[in-house]
């Protein structure tokens, strides 16, 4: 399990507990860079494979 995959099961759970006022700016900054991190949100290159033409996508990070 990545930490990715633990803020997307349980962030929204905590800011409701929490409170959206009482989290720092720093720490929203945090957790939407590491959302964002390998996915469609942060770009990525597509690659092709020159022998099948399969398309394979890798995100930034």
């Amino acid at each position: 399990m990545t930490l990715a995959q633990i803020l997307r099961a349980h962030w929204p759970e905590y800011v409701a507990q929490v409170g959206a006022h009482r989290i720092p700016t720093a720490h929203w900054r945090a957790v939407e860079a590491v959302l964002a991190c390998r996915t469609a949100r942060m770009g990525g290159h597509r690659y092709e494979c020159s022998d099948c033409a399969q398309a394979h996508y890798v995100y930034h990070s």
